[in-house]
């Protein structure tokens, strides 16, 4: 198996999958440590799932929010996610200060950062616009930063046959970064001093602009008409590809899964009754079955076929979800979020993966964004819908009942994804075809 299924997409050809030799040894450890340092502080400071993913639900929990309030700002910070192909044209179309993606970064960092530091300063109220505003903000930076950060990735890894190892490097130090953010989330919780999660998060994106700054290379683009024009060309021609709409439902469908955090954490923080502290130690557990997931996948992606890949990623995101109906305390608990961690990250993973590879590197921007969109898009429709189906299910059938219902629910529309495969599979068999090759 190739690691990248569109050859003329890349720079260089013949490179063996997972071969450092179009890089170099040294080339190709800066930039593992650079997108390992650059996701460990994106995966702490995105404020639904990072540090202050669970200060954040409980400081609107003491607050008085209910179930579907808190889920509505969940999904409210998810339209930055949803938007990601803007920001991806921005930085593939339209050079900031003569770089396409060095100073999108910079600005990215330095707006989250301020936005985190605001929400610390002036502390205002649960339930407000202003709180809405600034935490908005900080998941447009984070959002934005990520899609530079993915772009960079498929234009140093896609020509070397890396995305897998980056994108497994990348997504290992994002859950990493959730090991450590759980059980000081749980903490900062417990004690009641969630607004310390938001100075913490901004001084870590104080660090990544700093890292943008001092270690981020690229080459000085130059906003000609000519250049435009061919990056226009290769955008067109990937656009109409089978294989981006294909890809992008598959994405949509698969992420759309209406069992969600909110109601994990509502669950087992009112009905069995765990602490804070706890959810925060379940959050590193997790965290750590994800980076095994992540890691493992680094070693053995270069030996599966991409049909293969697609199975294994349905498969697994259905047995994270299922693994959740035998959930009754906290020994079962501990269980079954390790083994949830590790599948779903993998599934993750393997998702990434094949879509960086049928990016071409000129517009990466754009179309692994316009990808992952579609993904954020389903997650952020069927985590609200989880949040209210959860909260209206709980008077007729009972707490247990409904969220069994909702777990059996997630699983379910992940196996109805196999319905993709035929199609799927068809895509990847055209993938040589010139509408996917880039200039």
């Amino acid at each position: 198996m190739t690691e990248n299924p569109v050859p003329a997409s890349s720079d260089k050809q013949g490179e063996p999958p997972g071969s450092a030799r179009s890089l170099g040894g040294a080339k190709l450890f800066q930039l593992s440590l650079l997108f390992a340092a650059l996701y460990f502080t994106q995966g702490a400071t995105e404020p639904t799932d990072g540090l202050m993913g669970q200060p954040l639900m409980s400081w609107l929990k003491r607050s008085g929010q209910t179930a579907s309030q808190i889920a509505g700002l969940g999904a409210l910070l998810w339209i930055p996610w949803a938007i990601k192909p803007l920001y991806g044209v921005l930085s593939d179309f339209f050079p900031l200060a003569g770089y396409h993606r060095k100073t999108y970064l910079i600005a990215a960092t330095g707006i989250t950062s301020a936005s985190l530091a605001l929400v610390f300063a002036l502390e205002p109220a649960a339930g407000t616009a202003n709180l809405a505003a600034l935490l908005f903000a900080a998941t447009l930076g984070v959002a934005l930063s990520d899609v530079v950060v993915d772009a960079i990735i498929v234009e140093k890894g896609q020509p070397a046959g890396l995305t897998g190892r980056f994108q497994a490097i990348g997504w290992g130090s994002l859950y990493a970064a959730a090991i450590c953010s759980g059980t000081l989330g749980g903490w900062i919780s417990e004690s009641a001093r969630e607004e310390w999660s938001f100075l913490v998060c901004a001084a870590l994106a104080l660090v990544s602009l700093l890292l943008a700054l001092c270690f981020v290379s690229e080459r000085r683009a130059s906003a000609t008409r000519g250049e435009l024009r061919d990056t226009l060309r290769v955008w067109r021609d990937s656009i109409r590809s089978p294989y981006l709409l294909i890809a992008g439902a598959f994405l949509f469908c698969l992420n759309f899964n209406p069992f969600s955090a909110v109601t994990f954490y509502v669950y087992t923080t009112e009905e069995l009754g765990l602490s804070e502290q706890f959810f925060g130690d379940l959050q590193s557990i997790d965290a750590v079955g994800a980076l095994a997931g992540c890691l493992l996948y680094a070693w053995y992606y270069r030996w599966l076929t991409p049909r293969w890949l697609v199975l294994g990623s349905i498969a697994l995101s259905v047995a994270s979800t299922l693994a959740y109906w035998v959930l009754r305390d906290a020994t079962t608990a501990r269980a079954v979020v390790a083994f949830s961690g590790f599948a779903l990250a993998t599934a993750t993973v393997i998702q990434l993966d094949l879509a960086a590879r049928i990016c071409p590197p000129r517009v990466a921007g754009t179309l692994f964004a316009i990808l992952m969109a579609l993904g954020n898009l389903g997650t952020m429709f069927s985590r609200w819908l989880g949040g209210v189906l959860y909260e209206q299910w709980q008077g007729p059938l009972g707490s247990q009942n409904a969220f069994h219902l909702l777990v059996g629910l997630g699983g379910l529309t992940s196996a109805l994804c196999m319905l993709f495969v035929p199609s799927l599979s068809a895509a990847l068999s055209r993938q040589n075809s010139p509408s996917h090759r880039a200039a």
